[in-house]
């Protein structure tokens, strides 16, 4: 056994006859709120709620802290942790320790393995073998560097009412159903105005709108990618948000397959994670459940209104079809697909018809234009977008018209002057020349019907787009 295990071992052994003599002493003094900011980081014990009997004794922890920061025991583990080069330190610029803080990270630790192992015995009662298996956790996640950690992200739009099969997805992640801890901790945790995808009315009958979630297990965060000054929760700029919104567009292309009008959508309000790991550090245990990233603010918008997706008994197929389609494809194509199909999935959660329009535009220029093209883009994409959106040559002509007048007449207006709905409706009203075109509602659809369309063409033919109907 190492001298800092067995300075651990009766430390701890030392601060649970503290709070056994202070728990029950008649009278004991209340701490205010304010000095126990940084023994509550530790509090939420990796999304397990802290049980009752144990939670009040968050209030005698500064106490027991001072009682043995005068115990030269405390001392001699401050010298052993500071020279341990895995653990977090407050240092100069020079690499040096702050002077004073070699103390606060001996109690760091220190509460850190207290809280874990209160949560778990429930009882201050001394068990050697448990503080001895909960530094061996420890060690072992030391080792490694990091945690494994589990992403859960709940998605809304996805009926919960239609039993959908796991889906296994590419680089680890899945479709599954939400566990029913997983339930609780969404409902308990995320925001009200987070959880709901759209304003409307629901019946008495409405099915419940969450059960699945986009999921990926053991992704390993170094300890590194723990934020400071908290180290309980992840970077987000260490969050794999591009693979995130490349899923999130593959589920979101693979619904509107067997509609003329798409008129649903499929994404997450938060990234909920947790560790099955655990390792002793300065700030107390990775992760807290208040640190849930959000996405996508537009959920929180009264103006997003678009309807539930009932998944079909194919709809895995189609996922699967997409994913297969996509990682057929070469890399330069590959690439295209993906930055398409993320504008995409943006349009159809944006709930101004501007910015749904732009976006579609985008995502219609990245999948159908070749790089280097620099005049003729829209007729490029209404020929491209047309010859898959109906097999007589009259109608694929007014098609590709309609397409090719909305993104020449609407495209700058939008991108560079900032034009509003109703800017765009008086030129459409006004010009002769584009009265077929109605109305933004109807570019908007319209562009998007033909966008799906043609990428479902595309995907149930097995081509790129550049096989026998070849991009211009």
């Amino acid at each position: 056994m190492s001298r800092k295990t067995s300075l651990i071992l009766e430390l701890v052994r030392r601060s649970l006859q503290l709070l056994e003599a202070r728990s029950d002493a008649p009278g004991a003094s209340v701490v205010d709120d304010r000095y126990l900011l940084l023994y509550k980081i530790c509090r939420n014990d990796n999304y397990s709620e802290t049980p009752a009997e144990i939670d009040p004794l968050i209030r005698l922890f500064p106490w027991v802290c001072a009682e043995l920061e005068r115990d030269p025991l405390c001392h001699a583990l401050c010298g052993e942790l500071a020279a341990d080069p895995r653990f977090r330190k407050l240092t100069m610029p020079d690499g040096t320790l702050i002077p004073g803080t070699e103390i606060l990270l001996g109690n760091g630790v220190l509460i850190s393995v207290l809280w874990r192992y209160l949560n778990l015995t429930k009882q201050l009662v001394w068990d050697q073998a448990a503080v001895e298996n909960l530094l061996a956790e420890s060690e072992r996640a030391l080792a490694r560097g990091g945690l494994r950690v589990h992403l859960v992200l709940p998605l809304v739009g996805l009926s919960g009412a239609f039993a959908v099969p796991r889906i296994d997805l590419d680089q680890g992640w899945r479709l599954r159903e939400m566990t029913p801890e997983e339930c609780v901790i969404f409902n308990k945790h995320i925001q009200e105005s987070m959880k709901l995808p759209c304003t409307m009315a629901y019946s008495g009958d409405a099915p419940p709108f969450l059960r699945y979630a986009l999921v990926r297990e053991d992704l390993s965060v170094p300890f590194s990618a723990l934020a400071p000054p908290s180290g309980n929760v992840i970077d987000p700029q260490r969050l794999p948000f591009d693979e995130i919104d490349y899923f999130l567009s593959v589920l979101q292309v693979s619904t509107a397959q067997a509609e003329s009008v798409p008129d649903y959508s499929i994404s997450s309000p938060a990234i909920m994670y947790r560790s099955q790991d655990w390792a002793m550090n300065t700030f107390g245990n990775p992760f807290n459940l208040n640190f849930s990233w959000p996405l996508h603010r537009d959920l929180q918008s009264p103006g997003y209104y678009r309807a539930w997706f009932a998944a079909p008994g194919n709809w895995n197929w189609w996922v699967m079809r997409t994913l297969s389609f996509i990682k057929d494809a070469g890399d330069d194509e590959r690439r295209r697909i993906r930055l398409a199909l993320r504008w995409y999935a943006e349009s159809v959660r944006s709930h101004h018809l501007e910015d749904r329009l732009i976006k579609l535009m985008i995502a219609a220029d990245a999948l159908f234009v070749a790089a280097g093209t620099s005049r003729g883009r829209g007729a490029v994409i209404g020929q491209n977008m047309a010859q898959w959106c109906n097999p007589l040559p009259g109608e694929q002509r007014k098609f590709r018209q309609e397409i090719e007048k909305i993104y020449k007449h609407l495209r700058n207006d939008l991108m560079h002057d900032g034009a509003t709905v109703e800017i765009l409706n008086d030129k459409i009203q006004n010009d002769k020349d584009l009265a077929d075109l109605i109305n933004v509602p109807f570019c908007t659809d319209m562009f998007e019907t033909c966008f799906l369309a043609a990428w479902n063409g595309m995907v149930v033919s097995g081509t790129d787009g550049k096989g026998d109907r070849e991009i211009q």
